[in-house]
């Protein structure tokens, strides 16, 4: 009786040390299948996210359909530019244009600091803002409203200009 006492023990013990290891296996397993998921989140939020950014510079370029504004645009783009050749409205449209583009590299630098945006995609969502930077009518405006802007994101923006210059 002793002798099957010990084959029960012995089977016990295989039958737990097979039960752990299946167990960890199927842990294993869910951890995988957790990762693939996460990882597939992440890349889910990015799309979305560049999507969103990509949908505002669509609307930016309808407002842009319109001849009015289109002008005013032209103007702010005009390498002689100057705000004192510009009316009062037109003013008050140049600025909120600027302001669409500024919030804009804001949001897409934003995502990217969360790592929701890769940093090839945020040089692309920043072309906008930065291509015309070097602009009297932009540059004037980015040295007033920069004050306002998150510090990391006007560091990024401000080192984005000087390397464009080099």
């Amino acid at each position: 009786m002793a002798a099957n006492g010990g084959r029960y023990k012995i089977a016990a013990e295989i039958t737990s040390a097979a039960a752990v290891v299946l167990t960890l296996l199927f842990v294993g397993l869910e951890v995988r299948e957790a990762t693939r998921q996460t990882a597939l989140n992440t890349q889910s939020n990015q799309v979305a996210a560049y999507q969103d950014l990509i949908s505002q510079i669509t609307q930016f370029n309808q407002l842009l359909l319109d001849p009015q504004v289109a002008a005013v645009f032209e103007r702010m783009t005009d390498p002689d530019g100057n705000w004192a050749e510009f009316s009062a409205v037109e003013r008050r449209q140049a600025r909120s244009l600027l302001y669409i583009l500024v919030r804009h590299a804001d949001m897409a630098f934003y995502q990217f600091e969360r790592g929701m945006l890769p940093e090839e995609r945020l040089h692309s969502a920043l072309r906008p803002l930065l291509s015309d930077m070097d602009k009297p009518i932009y540059r004037a405006f980015w040295e007033e409203a920069s004050a306002n802007q998150v510090p990391a994101f006007r560091e990024y923006v401000e080192g984005r200009m000087k390397a464009a210059v080099r």
